[in-house]
């Protein structure tokens, strides 16, 4: 079994990408094998944690796959992060023979698993925040390819303040208590004065 992880990660910081830091982590410890698809060398300067590079190098059974900063420029400009992590995970699950696409947020992680997922046939979980659901599924501009990315999704992973909300479109759900993310690891430690 080797898992496909696609989501924020540090060096982005809030609590979806602790969370699925340490999931990975979890299941690298417990020898499965994680290839980590992510846009965090692509975050903002504000919302980066500094220094945590060296240990994430360091991380035994877990490979981290970065789009790059630049893009193509072209007109209308956008920085594509949704059509480059596309082609960065169908790629990674072809080296790498992924066997699971685990999804730690819908935008755009939740879209590109379904997406990889009718490209390659590998099967994907969607996960969510609280955030990306008031944010983005509730918006008409997004919400048919959501409702189409949920019911296509193998599994669902939610909270039981959420699951009613899924389960009018896939039944394949599985309720995890709310996570509150550990973010202590990654603050920065003053140095000896």
């Amino acid at each position: 079994m080797r898992v496909l992880m696609l989501s924020k990660f540090p060096p982005i910081q809030g609590g979806i990408s602790a969370k699925s830091y340490w999931l990975a982590r979890g299941l690298a410890n417990s020898g499965i094998p994680v290839e980590v698809v992510t846009n965090a060398d692509c975050v903002e300067p504000e919302y980066r944690i500094t220094g945590c590079e060296q240990h994430l190098e360091s991380l035994e059974n877990i490979h981290i796959h970065n789009i790059s900063r630049d893009v193509q420029w072209h007109i209308p400009y956008s920085k594509a992060y949704s059509m480059r992590l596309l082609n960065l995970t169908v790629k990674v699950i072809k080296d790498h023979k992924a066997n699971v696409i685990d999804s730690g947020f819908l935008m755009p992680y939740g879209i590109v698993a379904f997406m990889a997922s009718q490209i390659t046939g590998v099967p994907y979980i969607v996960r969510h925040g609280g955030s990306d659901l008031k944010k983005f599924w509730t918006n008409q501009e997004f919400r048919d390819l959501f409702n189409i990315a949920i019911a296509k999704a193998s599994l669902i992973i939610t909270d039981e303040g959420h699951k009613e909300v899924f389960r009018p479109l896939n039944s394949r759900i599985i309720t995890m208590p709310f996570y509150v993310p550990d973010d202590s690891f990654f603050v920065s430690k003053p140095g000896p004065k």
